[in-house]
Parts: structure tokens; C-alpha cells; sequence
């Protein structure tokens, strides 16, 4: 029924659309690195990261330490200081402004007073505000001695005597006392 040139025509036909449509199949895909992982992490060449995670302050826990924390009325006294300029200080209490700051919340450690934080706001930044160790110590007095020496002169010379600027020593004669007698 059909020739010999109809089956070959069939078969090469047949060949040429199932190797179209291998050619027109999608792009390969740039393979997941979750299919490597367990070659990644247990290969001898891989430098293994650090297993301590470094955490990130929040610009106001880095620039803030908490000064102080006073109960007041049906609120809190609080006061914040920045860590590099220890005279500016902002305070919260109810009732006045501190500026573009706000005070969200107050935990406070009556048991040990170093747990206790306060959470601020700045603009869309939050962040909880401690005691910081470094502020809060006070500086050794410095060591006085038990006697006390007073500075000398380099030429010193005794009452009396002046020194000039020749560096010949003048004596002065001292001053004598009349006593006059009483009129009677």
C-alpha cells in the first residue's frame, strides 16, 4: 500500500517534530543553592563561618544610655543621656514635649535596678534603652598625700635679705620700734 519512500518519509518527518520540540523547550534553570548546601558545608576547601552572630545596635541604642528613672504621679521621670556628649540629656515627663522623641514604654527592675529599660521612639526608629556600665562609673579620686609641701623658691634667702638682680643678696636693716613715753 504505501511505498518504501512513504515510511521513510513518515519516520524522518516523525524525527525532525520531536527534535523541534526538544529544541524549543525551556531555557535551562540556574540550579538552587539548597541542592549544594551538605557539599558546601562539608567540603574540606569551604572556610566555615563564625557561629556567633553579631547583633546590629539601632542608631538610639548606640547613641543613648538611660540616665535615670523616677516614678511621678501616674507616669515616669525619665532621663537619657548621649554616650558622647554626657551633658545632653533628654528628659520625659508627662505632660511636656521632648522634642522628636517619644516615650513608648517603662520596665522597670525594682529588684536590680540595671534590668531596667525603656523603649523610645525617633521618627520611624525604635529601640529599648538601658543602663550603660561605662556612664554610670564615677572616677577614682585622685590619692592626696598626708603632708603637704608648699613649692620653695629657687633663691630662697632668709627674712630679711633681698636678692637682687646682680645675684648679690642686700641686706635690708630691720625696722626698730620707738616707744615713746607718756606725757604727764
Amino acid at each position: 500500500m504505501f511505498s518504501r519512500s512513504a515510511y521513510y518519509f513518515i519516520a524522518l518527518s516523525t524525527a525532525t517534530v520531536l527534535m523541534q520540540s526538544a529544541t524549543m523547550a525551556a531555557p535551562p534553570r540556574k540550579p538552587s543553592l539548597g541542592a549544594f548546601k551538605r557539599m558546601i558545608d562539608h567540603s574540606p576547601f569551604t572556610v566555615k563561618p563564625d557561629k556567633t552572630v553579631a547583633t546590629q545596635l539601632s542608631p538610639l541604642e548606640r547613641d543613648w544610655a538611660l540616665a535615670s528613672v523616677t516614678p511621678h504621679g501616674d507616669g515616669f521621670f525619665v532621663t537619657l543621656m548621649n554616650k558622647k556628649d554626657r551633658t545632653n540629656r533628654i528628659r520625659f515627663l508627662k505632660g511636656f514635649s521632648a522634642g522628636e522623641y517619644e516615650l513608648l514604654e517603662v520596665q522597670q527592675d525594682f529588684s536590680d535596678r540595671m534590668n531596667t529599660k525603656v523603649k523610645i521612639r525617633k521618627g520611624i526608629q525604635t529601640a529599648w534603652i538601658s543602663y550603660d556600665n561605662k556612664l554610670l562609673q564615677t572616677k577614682p579620686k585622685p590619692k592626696l598625700s598626708s603632708v603637704r609641701t608648699s613649692p620653695t623658691p629657687k633663691n630662697s634667702a632668709p627674712p630679711g635679705v633681698t636678692s637682687s638682680s646682680s645675684g648679690s643678696n642686700v641686706v635690708v636693716p630691720r625696722r626698730t620700734r620707738r616707744v615713746v613715753p607718756a606725757a604727764k
